[in-house]
């Protein structure tokens, strides 16, 4: 609620299962299926901020961003990431998550020849943060 009147409301659903996949209990309906997709970047990127990596690696707030949402693939975004990958000592072939063309720039890159590259990938922000947890974990053995 804001201001008396309702700002949005939310439906879900929850089901708990055992190691087994047995339902244990339900809230709703076990069977809805449901397509996290980007929505669950911040959660994945929790990880990354709770283990210490994030700080290891100095990652700015607006390189947390990144991990968090999609983006558009600005010039801003890709340098972002480009700077992820430079402080965890990775390279951009390292982001397996392929290549777009990107919302905000995909006419001037094709007039110039220029493929986007997996910097400019939506995703991208969120794969460096994988790959920094992962480096961040290898190093602590």
């Amino acid at each position: 609620m804001r201001g008396g009147l309702p700002e949005s409301l939310h439906f879900g659903a929850l089901a708990v299962a055992d190691a087994a996949g047995r339902l244990l209990a339900a809230w709703g309906d076990p069977e809805t299926a449901t397509f996290l997709r980007s929505s669950a970047k911040p959660f994945q990127a929790l990880a990354v901020l709770e283990s210490g990596a994030a700080d290891r690696f100095g990652f700015t707030p607006e390189q947390v961003a990144l991990m968090c949402a999609s983006h558009s693939g600005t010039d801003a975004h890709a340098e972002g990431v480009a700077g992820m990958l430079a402080a965890i000592g990775v390279a951009e072939g390292d982001l397996l998550c392929g290549t777009h063309p990107p919302l905000d720039v995909a006419r001037r890159l094709e007039a110039a020849g220029t493929d986007p590259g997996p910097l400019r990938h939506n995703c991208s922000g969120k794969h460096a943060g994988m790959l920094a947890l992962s480096e961040f974990l290898r190093q602590k053995r």
